[in-house]
């Protein structure tokens, strides 16, 4: 052993083509709107703001999406 950390090993970055990386990143992270896949949003007193399914009730706290 030659008594050299090797904790640092790999450490390096690599190259990265920041253009590349810009043109794809909404591509690849982009998430369609919920709303428009079928959820409806409220404000749950257990998990705060969240989205559930049409026609189904928040199943932290009850309430539906035709509660006021």
């Amino acid at each position: 052993m030659s008594g050299q950390w090797a904790g640092g090993k790999g450490s390096a970055r690599r190259p990265e083509d920041y253009a590349k990386i810009s043109a794809n990143w909404d591509r690849i992270f982009e998430r369609e709107n919920p709303l428009e896949l079928g959820f409806w949003e409220h404000d749950c007193v257990v998990k705060g703001e969240l989205f559930t399914a049409l026609g189904e009730e928040c199943s932290w706290c009850g309430k539906k999406e035709t509660d006021a």
